[in-house]
């Protein structure tokens, strides 16, 4: 009998995961089913078209706030509904994706809209025991969430407490001995060390150029000392944007050789993965590598938070007088950039729905699927920041001339 109710309770759960899969497949199409798709051209790149393409990321940020300060997750469009879920951490990458908007645009709009997202989240998410603040979220507290809280609060004038709570929990989690961190405040997980420990990293710098405090520094440089031999034996692209964004910092303060050298150690391995031919020209720029599972498939927010680890390599790379290695990340750069603008809702893609708000500026995931992820539009702000602040419209303007390799039929 007991056999018989095993039996029946493991066809009860295959059905349920048929039925979910069958729901997924119908939620999200492929781009070119959803969208009226326009294979984007190298000569169509430009710093004005990345700017436009800014403007619009940051239109979907706003459209898709709600009045009570929160930004919706995930929507499908063809579908055309909205997801159940959500993820903390990308929540207050957000945040700072509107307070950066705003310091780019001056536009009041962002500032509003930064302010009562940061309070919805902190209300929402942020407790604080003994001293110690952290983010909760399903029963979790982890690493990277306060990271991104703690950056997110040092663009606030308020939240003065929280701030420091953050930063208590941040160097907590820290080993001052050997330099690692423990991932999870709540819970005995220690798992993705290829995002939480770099994401921490860079808002211990942060916080130092806000500061000039020598414990954040001392923090981080410990840990390249762990996390450079770590990654070594455990290569991983995901690791790579955090811990060079940290380490561009930490070179700024400190010119250390081994800093710049792990930079661009980390950033050759990730544009060897990225894709440069012709073969599917909707897949021109995107980081993937089919011989590595465990990298993950293509997607958007990948590509656009590797292109803006990628501009501080490149930054690093003319500093120190290393041309052909920052031709090489301009490269990557800009291939990276048109894969993002090609997966973008222009006007003309959303004028006929009626659900136009919800997509117009939103980045799709990839050319097979169609759903809008928050981190697709935050990572993507965050990386046209970088460029347009980074180059000059002629190291983006000639690019396609000069590379006819790249310029697809």
């Amino acid at each position: 009998m007991k056999v018989i109710k095993k039996i029946f309770c493991l066809n009860l759960i295959l059905l349920a995961m048929l039925i979910f899969n069958s729901c997924i497949a119908n939620d999200s199409k492929t781009a070119t089913e959803t969208q009226r798709y326009h294979s984007l051209s190298l000569n169509e790149i430009s710093m004005d078209k990345i700017n436009q393409s800014l403007y619009l990321a940051g239109r979907w940020m706003l459209n898709n706030q709600n009045d009570d300060g929160s930004l919706n997750y995930l929507y499908f469009p063809s579908a055309k509904r909205f997801s159940a879920e959500n993820n903390e951490l990308r929540q207050f990458m957000s945040t700072v994706a509107l307070a950066e908007m705003y310091k780019y645009s001056d536009d009041i709009k962002y500032k509003e809209a930064f302010d009562k997202n940061l309070k919805y989240n902190m209300d929402s998410h942020y407790a604080e025991k003994n001293g110690i603040g952290f983010i909760v979220f399903s029963n979790q507290s982890k690493l990277g969430a306060a990271a991104f809280a703690l950056i997110s609060v040092l663009e606030s004038n308020e939240y003065a407490s929280q701030k420091g709570g953050l930063i208590r929990l941040v160097l907590l989690l820290h080993n001052e001995t050997d330099g690692s961190f423990r991932t999870f405040y709540i819970g005995k997980r220690n798992d993705n060390q290829n995002f939480y420990p770099g994401e921490a990293m860079l808002a211990l710098m942060i916080l130092h150029e806000k500061t000039n405090n020598g414990e954040y520094t001392d923090a981080v440089r410990k840990s390249f000392g762990f996390y450079s031999e770590w990654h070594r034996k455990n290569r991983n692209p995901a690791f790579v944007p955090w811990h060079t964004m940290a380490l561009y910092r930490l070179y700024q303060t400190e010119p250390k050789k081994d800093y710049a050298n792990f930079v661009f150690e980390m950033n050759d391995f990730l544009i060897g993965m990225q894709d440069k031919d012709c073969i599917d020209s909707h897949n021109l720029g995107v980081f993937f590598d089919p011989k590595h599972d465990e990298y993950g498939p293509p997607h958007a927010s990948s590509t656009a938070v590797y292109v803006e680890g990628l501009t501080y390599a490149y930054s690093l790379a003319k500093q120190l007088g290393d041309t052909k290695r920052a031709e090489r990340y301009k490269e990557s750069i800009i291939l990276g950039a048109r894969s993002l603008i090609e997966l973008q809702f222009k006007e003309n893609d959303a004028a006929d729905r009626d659900d136009s708000n919800k997509v117009l500026g939103g980045i799709m995931t990839s050319a097979e699927r169609d759903e809008i992820r928050i981190d697709n539009n935050q990572h993507t702000i965050m990386a046209f920041l970088q460029i347009l602040n980074t180059f000059t419209e002629e190291d983006i303007g000639q690019f396609g001339s000069k590379n006819p390799q790249f310029i697809c039929d």
